[in-house]
């Protein structure tokens, strides 16, 4: 049972993710499906959003060891935390930069940070900025640090990386993605909106569609319950059946049968249990996730979470918020920043930081 919650809690985050991917107004299944299938051929976007804790509140009486007293420091450093960020990318040749923008406003520290960050085919690369605090030397400070990528992967035994291989992960979403639609009631999970009832939506967008993912307490039993007994099995065939998905997702054929033997072994009593033991502590306050539809692409995503867990008769609530607008769809694409060509290799930031000291 414990590594079915392992597989179950893991799947969904991926699944969910990717059905947030989503002229006429369409039904919302549709309408998701059609736009993710457009928005496989973006070949070029600027793109900006941002993402924030708007709720993080662990219990009153936490307790007094170490962990409980990290676990409320952090707690306390994340609430009110923002993450704004905006960027560039190309697919051919592939190429990105994000600049990111970090404001931390608790009562017991308050200061805010900006990065850089690009990507090409094959590196990647940081520029560090200084950081309150923890202050570094001069000799690192606005300087890039060079990240082989293709180097990081061989030395984890990895021959690919979601994060470069950008043609396999569109497919691998979008196969994904079919088993997520063909199992996931229309009725049940989606629904169309309003640009009124849209939070956090950019000033001036206007899209032609709003649709609605959600997960809610009515729902989740049959929620779980699909993703056990359909989505997950098919999902795993999907994978393990495409030898560059299985690179991509950095999973053996070995892996993927042993979860499918954990799946198929898995009696549906044993499923509606899991579903009571989670019942027990986990609330969905929300979970939804809203696509906007704009000439045939899914050009703005926006996920809400929010949620309370109870333990020993203490409560925590969790929330978050997250939201990303494409602009400039297969335009041509003006980068800030160019390709570092004087960065530090990450092999030698140990020793310019110790030089530096």
């Amino acid at each position: 049972m414990k590594a079915l919650k392992v597989i179950l809690l893991t799947s969904m985050v991926l699944v969910f993710a990717i059905v947030a991917g989503c002229g006429s107004v369409k039904e919302p299944k549709e309408a998701i499906t059609s736009a993710l299938v457009k928005s496989g051929d973006i070949k070029s976007s600027s793109f900006k959003g941002s993402f924030s804790f708007n709720d993080f509140d662990l219990p009153s009486a936490i307790g007094n060891d170490q962990n409980a007293q990290i676990a409320a420091s952090v707690a306390e450093l994340f609430k009110g935390a923002s993450i704004n960020y905006h960027g560039n990318t190309e697919t051919d040749p592939m190429r990105s930069e994000v600049t990111v923008d970090i404001a931390l406003n608790s009562q017991d520290m308050k200061f805010s940070l900006s990065f850089l960050i690009i990507l090409s085919e094959d590196k990647m690369w940081i520029k560090i900025p200084q950081i309150p605090m923890f202050p570094l030397p001069e000799t690192v400070v606005g300087k890039f640090i060079e990240i082989d990528m293709a180097k990081l992967m061989e030395e984890q035994g990895r021959s690919s990386n979601l994060l470069l291989d950008t043609a396999s992960t569109q497919k691998l979403g979008q196969d994904l993605l079919n088993v997520v639609m063909k199992n996931m009631d229309e009725k049940t999970y989606f629904s169309q909106l309003e640009a009124k009832d849209v939070k956090d939506l950019p000033d001036g967008y206007k899209a032609d569609q709003f649709v609605r993912f959600a997960i809610t307490n009515d729902n989740f039993d049959a929620a779980v319950q699909t993703f056990v007994e359909k989505v997950l099995p098919q999902l795993i065939d999907v994978i393990s059946k495409n030898e560059s998905y299985m690179k991509s997702a950095g999973l053996t054929k070995e892996q993927l049968d042993e979860m499918k033997k954990e799946l198929d072994s898995t009696k549906e009593s044993e499923t509606k249990e899991a579903i009571a033991e989670m019942r027990k502590t986990l609330k969905i306050n929300e979970f939804s996730i809203t696509g906007g539809i704009q000439n045939g692409f899914l050009d703005y995503q926006n996920f809400n979470f929010n949620v309370d867990i109870t333990t020993d008769e203490e409560q925590m609530t969790l929330g978050m918020r997250l939201w990303m607008l494409l602009e400039n769809i297969n335009k041509d694409i003006k980068f800030e920043h160019e390709l570092p060509t004087d960065a530090i290799p990450l092999d030698d930031l140990e020793q310019v930081m110790a030089g530096g000291m």
